[in-house]
């Protein structure tokens, strides 16, 4: 195998290794604080649904196991509430990019769409966050306020963008949702810069990502921050013993402490590569994240990047590969 193939095959192991990190990271602890994997059973079965093409982002509601949404990779997106035994379509006009349920309230969900450039293949989207209060039957607009946007001429053009349409609209698509699960009104989006539906982020384009935050379940928004990066691949809230006014924000390029009082932005001390995933555990106040980083060989052959953990918000990080070299 060449080098490519081999580092390819390297990061494919680690995603697999953040998966079951992030399943983990779920299942609860024992007395002594270590995690339990609590596995229904050890054979899988297909319960649909299909999509023409790829199923993605199954989210599971954190009351009611039997209701799960997901999206396919064109525009459809299914929600079931018996578990997978039926699946029913719907369409928010543009790929889904997130689902969120609400910590508190169980018939509350959030999902925002992709927002894109003029290509000749979509035309051009707005990026909008959706909220259901009936559990998926239902969806309404909460960001942006569309109510603001004037007539248009043109309902598509190659010049098209969020600003264009709503002052102080950043041009971003939301690419996560963050409910703060101690004040269910506190909502954060990330959103990356805008790129065609098919295609790469322009060369001229600028390479921020930025932060909505609403305290108000999604009636006034503010821009919180703009930070390096062009994906936003996640938002950690404070936990009960933490600053509260503090968010975490990982990009694929940086991880920062946000103030959501004054804007102001500290870079955390990581520099360990490209990111390429980021998770929170649940049960430990919301201090433990994992990140995923790009991997590579130094010329004697050591392992960089792969996974690291950080017990204390993303304030300090160690190496979490254990065997993971000798396995590859």
């Amino acid at each position: 195998m060449n080098k490519t193939g081999h580092i390819y095959l390297l990061n494919t192991v680690l995603l697999l290794i953040s998966l079951i990190l992030w399943t983990s990271c779920r299942n609860g602890k024992d007395q002594a604080g270590g995690f339990v994997e609590k596995t229904a059973g050890s054979n899988w079965k297909i319960i649909g649904p299909g999509a023409g093409g790829g199923v993605f982002i199954p989210t599971i509601s954190p009351f009611d196991t039997g209701l799960v949404f997901a999206k396919g990779d064109m525009t459809g997106d299914f929600v079931t509430y018996d578990g997978g035994k039926s699946w029913q379509l719907f369409n928010l006009m543009s790929v889904v990019q997130d689902y969120e349920f609400d910590p508190a309230d169980p018939d509350v969900v959030y999902a925002s769409s992709r927002g894109y450039l003029y290509d000749e293949d979509r035309g051009s989207g707005l990026s909008m966050l959706y909220r259901s209060d009936n559990r998926g039957k239902t969806w309404k607009v909460i960001y942006p306020d569309l109510s603001r946007i004037g007539p248009l001429e043109k309902l598509q053009s190659l010049s098209f963008t969020p600003s264009g349409l709503l002052s102080g609209l950043p041009d971003g698509s939301i690419d996560i949702i963050r409910v703060d699960p101690l004040d269910n009104k506190r909502i954060f989006l990330g959103l990356s810069p805008l790129k065609p539906y098919i295609g790469k982020l322009p060369e001229n384009a600028q390479k921020k990502a930025f932060i909505m935050g609403s305290e108000d379940e999604g009636k006034e928004w503010s821009l919180l921050a703009q930070v390096p990066g062009t994906e936003v691949l996640g938002i950690f809230t404070a936990g009960p013993d933490q600053v509260s006014h503090e968010l975490t924000v990982v990009t694929d390029s940086e991880i920062l402490k946000i103030n959501t009082e004054t804007s102001v932005t500290r870079e955390m001390p990581f520099h360990e590569g490209r990111i390429l995933k980021a998770m929170g555990g649940s049960g430990t106040e919301n201090k433990l994240i994992y990140v995923v980083t790009n991997t590579g060989r130094k010329g004697n052959g050591e392992l960089t990047g792969g996974v690291f953990r950080s017990y204390d918000g993303g304030e300090k990080w160690e190496k979490a590969n254990g065997n993971l070299d000798s396995l590859l």
